[in-house]
């Protein structure tokens, strides 16, 4: 799980509307504050270290997070260890999600509505017909395979007392004029609860982002780490989802490309590589933000 661009947040962006603000403006006082620790090794950005902040009220929840890149081979590029940092807006009142770019001190604003549109996603990402008919004669799609398992598993973290969901997807592409499958597995190990009080807060902005969002809320919470990869209807797997309920306290997630040759035949080879793995941790949870200006706008 993660709040973060590079998870639910990228997936997102991919899908709405980009308008430039003209405005600014500053995050609304706060009733809840959760901080996270995240470590990633990524095989094309090497490793990171992530410090990400999430303040709630029951209608709007602000996100910032600060990354640096300190693997090694980027230190090589960079001659240093470099840092990014990424802010994110979701306002149910203003029904937008404002995205700050620090690097060009600007704001990009999402019309909420249309994340829960599934018509007005799939035409806005309609590949040319000639691409699509290439594809579908040389490639079959095999459904994904998505599980999610409450273990029943109990364990303190961190002075939390949490739960553990174990998820898990298959997603598999047949290249017939190759004869090769290539097939994607995405695991992730989360621990939730309901017992600390920010939790009251949480739920209440994943509620009212619900009524607004209805199924496609569940992409911002607990399984948004995995749910990246699942671009088809959340409603295959609604009873399922219903079984993540909880604020996130830790997420261990991984994400391993598997690439048979030659299928079905005595010369047939498996690669595997792993792409990423990634860590999140609960830290800190708080009634209150005592420094604001992590959630404001460029000046």
């Amino acid at each position: 799980m993660t709040f973060k661009r590079s998870a639910a947040v990228l997936a997102m962006t991919c899908w709405l509307m980009i308008l430039f603000l003209a405005t600014a403006g500053q995050c609304a006082a706060a009733e809840a504050l959760l901080v996270y620790d995240i470590k990633t090794d990524d095989a094309f950005t090497g490793e990171k270290e992530a410090v990400m902040q999430t303040a709630f009220t029951s209608r709007a929840m602000y996100v910032d997070v600060r990354t640096k890149f300190i693997g090694s081979w980027m230190k090589r590029i960079f001659g240093k260890v470099t840092e990014s940092r990424e802010t994110t807006h979701f306002l149910l009142d203003e029904r937008q999600i404002r995205e700050v770019n620090w690097s060009r001190n600007n704001i990009k604003a999402y019309p909420l509505d249309q994340i829960a549109d599934v018509t007005w996603v799939s035409e806005r990402h309609a590949r040319p017909q000639g691409v699509e008919e290439m594809i579908k004669e040389r490639y079959t799609v095999a459904p994904g395979q998505f599980q999610i398992n409450p273990t029943g598993i109990k364990a303190e973290i961190n002075g939390v007392v949490a739960q553990r969901i174990d998820a898990s997807l298959r997603l598999e592409t047949y290249d017939k004029k190759k004869n090769a499958s290539s097939v994607t597995l995405v695991k992730q190990e989360l621990w939730v609860t309901q017992a600390l009080p920010q939790y009251a807060v949480y739920q209440a902005f994943f509620g009212a982002l619900a009524s607004e969002m209805g199924l496609e809320a569940e992409r911002l919470k607990g399984l948004s780490s995995i749910l990246q990869y699942w671009d088809g209807s959340l409603d295959l797997i609604r009873d399922q989802l219903s079984a993540s309920e909880g604020l996130p306290v830790k997420s261990v997630t991984s994400v391993e490309a598997v690439y048979i040759k030659d299928v079905g035949t005595p010369k047939s080879e498996t690669i595997r590589k792993q792409i990423k793995t990634e860590t999140l941790l609960l830290t800190s949870a708080q009634d209150a933000v005592a420094d604001k200006t992590d959630f404001e706008y460029p000046k």
